[in-house]
């Protein structure tokens, strides 16, 4: 059983570290001990040791901030939160541009071409200067993929002068060089046979054929770009070309192709 005496100091001591907190300064019955063992008479944690106890109602949970003064020099680092789990920040992915197919491993060509995708008609929208093509309008390539012979069937279509004039054709073929990208081939024409390097593509995933491509050779001097339309779009354009020359490509030589007659 508690005195009368007694049970007054037990009232006033919860009152002041629980219900009012900060009133203890005034009802100190013995000195406190600081961390190093010594007395301290004012009932305060010692500054340097920069301890601070926030004493709240029974609803709020207690918190404790532990901070380092490091003596002199002022407040030093603070110690997380002992109530609050770290949280495991997941991190930052680059984002992935998919207009573009990826690059190989050597950053020539693409990483992958599917050559079922890449079949069928393109038409080129502009390409470097070439004695070939000086007079060639409208020109267009086909693809088609030959089982029997295990190479892509070439044709090549243009214009001699004018989109009117009269349609000239040669026919070829193309044969894979490099097996792990497929974007290396070599085609050959009468005989003779030139590389033919897929070196930017349409990123688009499924199995709808590729839309545009850019097809160059070693050295990356030649630039062909092709589309599935006859015209392409100005800022899918603008994309393509600034992507080709952060590589290095000569986009400033590029000349566009007629496909479409002019309205006059």
């Amino acid at each position: 059983m508690f005195t009368s005496s007694q049970t007054i100091a037990f009232v006033l001591f919860f009152l002041c570290a629980v219900v009012l907190p900060g009133c203890d300064s005034d009802l100190q019955s013995e000195p406190t001990t600081d961390p190093t063992g010594e007395a301290s008479s004012s009932g305060e944690p010692d500054e340097a040791e920069g301890i601070i106890i926030v004493n709240r109602t029974e609803d709020d949970r207690v918190e404790a901030e532990i901070e380092t003064t490091g003596g002199d020099d002022g407040p030093g680092e603070v110690s997380p939160d002992p109530f609050v789990e770290p949280v495991d920040e997941a991190p930052i992915e680059e984002p992935v541009d998919e207009a573009f197919m990826p690059l190989s491993d050597q950053g020539d060509v693409v990483e992958f071409v599917e050559i079922s995708r890449y079949m069928g008609v393109w038409y080129e929208i502009a390409t470097t200067p070439s004695f070939q093509q000086a007079s060639c309008y409208g020109t267009q390539a086909e693809y088609t993929f030959n089982a029997a012979q295990g190479w892509v069937d070439v044709v090549n279509t243009c214009r001699i002068g004018d989109l009117s004039g009269t349609p000239q054709q040669i026919q070829g073929k193309a044969e894979l060089f490099d097996t792990e990208t497929q974007a290396k081939l070599v085609v050959t024409f009468f005989g003779q046979s030139s590389p033919y390097w897929v070196v930017a593509l349409d990123g688009s995933e499924g199995d709808e054929p590729y839309q545009w491509a850019a097809v160059s050779v070693p050295g990356n001097q030649v630039i062909w770009l092709l589309s599935r339309t006859k015209e392409m779009d100005a800022e899918q354009r603008q994309m393509i070309e600034d992507h080709l020359a952060e590589r290095g490509f000569p986009v400033q030589n590029l000349l566009d192709t007629p496909q479409v007659a002019l309205e006059n």
